[in-house]
């Protein structure tokens, strides 16, 4: 264990020389001819399996509403999803043929095949350099890790697209898969920046399309602590800075709570103690990344510009006054109006969030989670999302951060949303709350192609050892 800490120590160490000392090297492309490969054919097949099977028409729920809403680029219910009522709306007009529920479920599968595609791509990629991050594996045959990538890679995207939760989504009118689409785009941002910490542009961009998630659904806003970790443990100035920012929105608000100058979660004790756990865990992180990098603030810019970026993702909400003020037929709240805007963005008609209280109940969530992940992806590819955990200490430390990374924002999208939803056993309400955990499912298929690429690269480098046994 020692030795692992003294190697991790020493990478770290290296890392931050060549942030400082290779700013202006040249950048070396990430993504191979075998990954974009992998996307497009999955892209295509996974599109195929939606096109065939699309709702011809309206379906039931909030189909009509958002349908009526994207021919007229209104608002829709709360919190009223700007951006994807742009791209439904510019789908109504560029298509030129059939009914609009048509039209606009064609998006809805198109961004759920983008989707997939995206998670084949990062598969791919990911699993060639956890590959030759992997000292025992490192001296595997070159088109046998191709081969191996691209399998992986496509594997794990046909297996969120064709996901219940995501196919059940993208064959009808609705909000999801645009959602998964925009969160995929944060995760390939942010595995692009991991590649080269000095390319700050693709950070930067993870941030506004971060902003832009929160727009397509705002549960999405709780990865943000998982990707605040993976930042910390690929560059860890930055991550220190980030969680400062934490601590200090901490502080401020538990001030003017305390002071009365706002009533923050006053009706939820829940709620309350969560922003606690979150905020001292945020000081606590901070305080030890500045015993580590012996400094504070050094990324002050890199800070500032990341906020201003996500900020100005999110102002996309911004949208719904302007097309409120047309008049159209679907004007969920009358956002044009203060009162209406702040009802709308804070979803003013939905029961406030009630966190799990129950040890009990929260034990009975997490199983009625883990069999919705047994039922869609099957026990036995959930055993190989394990695998790459078993490799954890034998990879390189960006290998390591990303899957750490993954792992953190995993928890954040399924555990700590459980907890928020606080979802009952009914048939009802997990059908209801199921679809807002794909993102968490778009991980552990990354994870299950991880795991198939360890498995096949062991087998390919190993088989005369294991195979008399």
């Amino acid at each position: 264990m020692a030795k692992v800490t003294k190697r991790m120590r020493t990478e770290g160490q290296q890392n931050e020389s060549a942030e400082a000392a290779g700013a202006g090297a040249g950048v070396n492309r990430l993504f191979r001819k075998i990954d974009w490969l992998t996307f497009v054919v999955t892209t295509l097949l996974v599109f195929l399996g939606y096109f065939l099977t699309m709702a011809p028409n309206l379906t039931l729920e909030d189909s009509g509403e958002l349908a009526v809403a994207a021919d007229y680029a209104g608002v829709p219910h709360p919190p009223g999803y700007p951006v994807w009522t742009l791209c439904a709306w510019a789908f109504t007009e560029l298509i030129p043929f059939s009914n609009i529920a048509w039209r606009v479920c064609l998006f809805s599968a198109v961004a759920g095949a983008l989707a997939s595609g995206l998670v084949a791509l990062m598969t791919s990629r990911g699993s060639s350099m956890i590959l030759e991050g992997t000292q025992e594996l490192g001296g595997i045959n070159r088109r046998w890790e191709s081969g191996l990538c691209m399998v992986a890679g496509f594997v794990a995207g046909m297996m969120l697209g064709f996901n219940g939760f995501m196919w059940s989504q993208a064959v009808i009118v609705e909000v999801y898969t645009l959602s998964a689409l925009s969160f995929a785009l944060v995760l390939l941002c942010l595995f692009r920046w991991l590649f080269d910490t000095r390319q700050k542009r693709y950070l930067y961009l993870a941030f506004f399309l971060f902003g832009i998630s929160f727009t397509n659904h705002q549960t999405l806003i709780l990865s943000a602590m998982g990707i605040e970790v993976l930042i910390l443990l690929a560059h860890r100035r930055l991550g220190r800075d980030l969680f400062l920012g934490n601590s200090a929105i901490f502080l401020l608000l538990l001030v003017l709570r305390a002071t009365g100058k706002i009533q923050l979660f006053s009706n939820s004790g829940g709620l309350f103690a969560i922003f606690l756990v979150i905020g001292l865990a945020s000081i606590g992180v901070c305080g030890w990344a500045c015993y580590r990098t012996e400094g504070l603030l050094s990324e002050w810019r890199s800070l500032l510009i990341l906020g201003f970026l996500w900020v100005l993702g999110a102002s996309f909400y911004f949208y719904m006054p302007l097309a409120s003020m047309t008049n159209p037929p679907m004007n969920w709240a009358y956002p044009r109006t203060w009162d209406g805007f702040i009802h709308a963005l804070t979803r003013g008609q939905y029961e406030p969030t009630d966190p799990t209280g129950s040890l009990v109940r929260f034990v009975e969530q997490v199983m009625m989670y883990i069999n919705g992940a047994m039922t869609e992806f099957n026990p036995a590819f959930l055993i190989l999302a394990i695998v790459p955990f078993c490799f954890l200490n034998r990879m390189q430390r960006r290998e390591q951060g990303w899957i750490i990374g993954l792992t953190a924002v995993y928890f954040c999208l399924s555990v700590l949303l459980l907890i928020l939803l606080n979802p009952d056993s009914g048939r009802q309400s997990r059908e209801l709350t199921k679809v807002f955990f794909t993102p968490s499912h778009m991980i552990i298929a990354m994870a299950i192609g991880y795991g198939l690429t360890l498995v096949g690269g062991m087998i390919a480098t190993r088989y005369e050892q294991y195979r008399p046994p």
